[in-house]
């Protein structure tokens, strides 16, 4: 289930899985309420009483995403997520007396210098 304070950031899907295997029949609603509008969730049945649910925000600030079966809230409902702006790499200044600008390689191949 979805961890209550987790963090997220603009314009990223965020993802959690819901399980119903022992809370009996019912349908399940999810909804993702934004600081000023709801955002998109899509909720993806696993067909074997499990879900997969992703959240795709759109702005800063605290969502709430209510989880319910069979029309009740399910226990911890809402629970709230915390969305931010995505990372600047352009804000990072790295310094230092024996360090030259003219080897660049992306963040992920750094182990290849």
């Amino acid at each position: 289930m979805l961890k209550e304070g987790a963090g997220a950031t603009v314009g990223q899907a965020m993802g959690f899985n819901i399980n119903s295997k022992d809370a009996g029949p019912g349908q399940l609603y999810v909804r993702c309420q934004g600081p000023s509008k709801d955002c998109d969730c899509t909720v993806f049945d696993n067909k074997d009483s499990t879900f997969q649910v992703q959240i795709f925000p759109t702005e800063v600030g605290n969502h709430l995403v209510y989880v319910e079966w069979g029309g009740r809230p399910v226990h911890g409902s809402p629970f709230v997520v915390r969305v931010g702006q995505p990372p600047d790499p352009s804000k990072v200044r790295v310094y230092g007396m024996y360090l030259h600008s003219y080897v660049t390689c992306p963040v992920n191949d750094i182990d290849n210098l």
